[in-house]
């Protein structure tokens, strides 16, 4: 029986890594009977972490997406990796989700990368619950957890829950809004009603009366509390599931998913309070021209959808994760791709379980499922029916910081490398791949060691070519300073015709996000302006400072002198790209490196020899936060200092110390900086 919208739930599990999103994504499909036993993260027998790679290192690297049914419901879930090198996993699932359960470890609390992943969810406007796991470790501490959400996160965040603990053990929860007790039974999901005792209450009352400040904000709903004290649950529930729609409210829950604790009055939660996909109002876009558009957000309007993610797999080819935002698709339909231009039949309609697929006949409005065989389609494309030209917001995919060569074995291999390599980009965006034109080895950029470490991984297993690849390196950048002038003239005789071009180039520093503005003043003929601007582009790959690419740039093309009986595309080529470089010489380029943001957690015995590794690295201290036995390190390092941090601060700590990173921004580097990369580099390790 087909589930009406109404009843849908798209959901994402996000968090740092080692918070407990796999564990608690594989209770929640034993809990709603998809699966008859439950995995483990450690032993590799998880559902979600299907990869060979993700089951070797414990940890998830892509997001995997299922469907589980809970009290007639359907819930569309998609458990997001926790490690910053595979962010753009959890940018892309944020943008087509409508809700999302953010899972804060008990012991650690708010970490850098949940720091990360929050903001994601408030560039793409998701609503959100908490759920603060592993509560049954040692120094668990719920309240400190709820106090960092709202703190260093700005959420208003409430719980709807308290933990009951008994001599150190977590044994049960208490439902702040039904105002009930529970201990855990002998078997994972049984809950057994118990009284509160006299040592609670007193907490569960202070804890009410919080909850009931943040849910009675509604005129008629504080007339109806101040007159008869008390509001039903229904009421209260009702109340909630606005407040979480509006994003005004993050209520907090607890558990531990491991023991598989407090996993049902969890998804009770995501169904009750977590919006529907036809919820959030009409869907608002522009059309190919570039003019606003409003479409309703239910079955009846025409077909439109965002493809948000590619796999493909060298044996069954490509699967395009698509989401439904409008109308309904039945397998064998025409949609048109608002980029492209090109028209599909979606034949094979796939909903997706993981790494298995099941073909459906159709799928409708909030629908997220799969497309095999759908070549050229890119992530971020929209795709439309009949009578829609509708373009959705595309997604954000964040810059690479690090990059290797790549080299193929022999001349055999090559070709095998680049199409590899090729599929490999065309899956993970934030992969990005150029040529060199020096040494013209294959540059593979990508977010960090981790991230490339998998791609070479990825390379070798699942497409079976052995490559050479160099030492992991920082992606550095190059960026004016001020405006610069280049001029070139370029007069040669070739074949006994003499050949003449004039090019004016201005550079200047761009404004906001790093970004290439091109501008050109004159009318000239297409294939002039191309020839000057594929000669500029060669220099914005290799700035001339250290050979890095530009960008926070504009180029504006300011004058250019030509003869039609004595132009050609070849000498304003070689105009344009003098010109270019001249211009940036005169414009005092600056180099870029990245810098992190690092966050330690260390015992305070091992405090000092941390802040001392963190000042040798050129790092600047912003902030030491001490509580009992442990201090928190905020501090901003440059990337290229981070190299065998992990090792260093294991040997350090003896183990004990936790850490996180993510890129903060890119600022000059220091002369030295320039003057090493300067040097010839020895290629490959």
């Amino acid at each position: 029986m087909a589930i009406p919208p109404y009843k849908v739930r798209n959901i994402g599990i996000l968090a740092h890594i080692d918070a407990g999103k796999t564990t608690l994504s594989e209770r929640i499909l034993y809990c709603s009977g998809a699966l008859r036993r439950m995995g483990d993260v450690d032993d590799g027998t998880t559902v979600m972490d299907w990869m060979a790679q993700e089951q070797e290192r414990g940890i998830t690297i892509t997001a995997a997406s299922t469907v589980v049914d809970w009290r007639d419901h359907r819930i569309n879930l998609v458990d997001t990796p926790g490690h910053v090198d595979f962010t753009v996993e959890v940018e892309r699932c944020l943008r087509v989700l409508d809700g999302a359960v953010a899972v804060f470890s008990a012991t650690e609390g708010v970490q850098s990368q949940s720091e990360t992943v929050w903001r994601q969810a408030d560039r793409y406007g998701v609503p959100r619950i908490a759920f603060v796991n592993k509560m049954d470790r040692v120094g668990a501490d719920f309240e400190r957890c709820v106090e960092e959400i709202q703190t260093r996160l700005g959420a208003d965040a409430v719980p709807f829950q308290l933990p009951i603990v008994e001599d150190d053990e977590f044994v049960g929860i208490v439902d702040l809004i039904g105002l009930e007790a529970f201990r855990f039974g002998a078997e994972p999901l049984e809950l057994v009603s118990m009284e509160m005792g006299e040592n609670l209450s007193d907490e569960v009352e202070f804890a009410r009366e919080l909850l009931l400040d943040a849910l009675v904000q509604d005129e008629e709903l504080l007339s109806s509390f101040l007159e008869g004290g008390e509001l039903s649950s229904e009421v209260l529930w009702k109340a909630a599931r606005e407040a979480v729609k509006e994003r005004g409210l993050v209520p907090v829950f607890c558990g531990s998913a491991f023991r598989n604790y407090a996993t049902v009055p969890l998804l009770d939660a995501i169904t009750t309070l977590l919006p529907s996909p036809i919820e959030q109002g009409p869907l608002e876009g522009q059309d190919t021209d570039g003019n606003r558009q409003v479409v309703p957000r239910d079955e009846e309007s025409p077909f439109v959808a965002l493809a948000f993610k590619q796999m493909n797999d060298p044996g069954m080819g490509k699967t395009s994760w698509l989401r439904v935002y409008a109308g309904r698709l039945t397998a064998g339909d025409l949609v048109q791709n608002t980029r492209t231009g090109e028209r599909h039949r979606l034949s094979r309609l796939v909903q997706l379980f993981a790494n298995e697929a099941e073909r459906v006949p159709g799928v409708s409005v909030g629908a997220i499922f799969g497309v095999e065989g759908l070549d050229g389609v890119l992530t971020g494309d929209t795709l439309c029916g009949p009578g829609s030209s509708l373009v959705l917001e595309s997604i954000h995919v964040p810059e690479p910081v690090i990059y290797l060569a790549v080299r193929s074995l022999n001349t055999e291999t090559a070709p095998r490398l680049g199409e590899s390599l090729a599929a490999l980009v065309s899956e993970d965006p934030s992969l990005r791949l150029r040529k060199d034109e020096t040494t013209g080895d294959l540059l593979l950029h990508g977010m960090g060691e981790l991230h490339l470490e998998i791609a070479q991984d990825r390379l070798q297993r699942d497409y079976g070519v052995e490559a050479e690849f160099g030492r992991p390196q920082v992606a550095y950048k190059e960026a004016p300073t001020r405006a610069g002038l280049g001029t070139c003239t370029q007069q040669r005789v070739v074949n006994g015709r003499g050949q003449y071009g004039r090019v004016d180039v201005c550079v200047r520093p761009s404004k906001g996000d790093e970004r290439l503005d091109m501008v050109s003043r004159d009318a000239i003929p297409a294939s002039i302006r191309l020839a000057i601007w594929s000669g500029i582009e060669e220099v914005i790959g290799a700035g001339p400072l250290v050979g890095m690419p530009v960008s926070d740039l504009q180029v504006e093309l300011q004058s250019v002198d030509y003869r039609e009986v004595d132009a050609s595309e070849g000498v304003f080529r070689a105009a344009g790209r003098t010109a270019m470089r001249r211009a940036l010489m005169e414009s005092s380029p600056v180099l870029l490196e990245p810098r992190v943001e690092l966050q330690v957690r260390s015992p305070s015995e091992f405090l000092g020899q941390v802040l001392g590794d963190i000042s040798s690295r050129r790092g600047f201290i912003e902030q030491v936060d001490a509580t009992p036995g442990e201090e928190r390190v905020v501090a901003e390092v440059p990337l290229a200092e981070m190299f065998g941090y992990a090792t260093r601060l294991r040997s350090q700590t003896q183990g004990r110390a936790t850490y996180g990173t993510k890129l903060r921004r890119y600022a000059p580097a220091a002369q030295q900086v320039v003057e090493s990369l300067r040097k010839p580099e020895t290629g490959p390790a």
